[in-house]
């Protein structure tokens, strides 16, 4: 049976994220859509962003609304580089994220904080990265 023009695979839209440092509000870690295909590390909040997104439209989906906007010749993101084999356990925290739609230049769908099960939703990258940042805290808040 041969796949649809644009048609993603079930779990093809979920990014799965370690995050193995957050100092100074700064993650790092290794995300990447499944094990088999490899973890691609990031050493930055941006980083992570401009790799998922990079990720989603290599992927054709779940497919942007709006054309990609820049100030020139810049690459949307930095070249993917894979975790070495030993770093993928060490993680201090692991997230799924589950992106459904990319309307209005941004992101909407669910956080998974896998370690905790829990799970919620959120409407821009800007609050994905807000509620990354409350679980990631919330230890030393308690």
């Amino acid at each position: 049976m041969a796949l649809q023009v644009g048609f993603v695979p079930p779990g093809k839209n979920i990014v799965t994220v370690r995050v193995t440092s957050y100092t100074d509000r700064c993650l790092k870690g290794y995300m990447g859509v499944s094990q088999e295909v490899g973890l691609t590390e990031f050493s930055s909040t941006i980083d992570l962003l401009l790799l998922a997104e990079k990720l989603m439209d290599d992927m054709s989906g779940p497919q942007r609304t709006e054309a990609r906007r820049s100030f020139g010749g810049w690459t949307a993101a930095p070249e993917p580089v894979k975790a070495p084999a030993e770093c993928r356990h060490k993680a201090m925290a692991t997230f799924q994220i589950h992106i459904m739609f990319r309307q209005n230049a941004t992101w909407q769908g669910r956080l998974i904080w896998v370690d905790e099960a829990r799970e919620a939703r959120f409407r821009s990258a800007l609050e994905l990265i807000n509620l990354i940042h409350s679980a990631l805290t919330a230890e030393d808040e308690a």
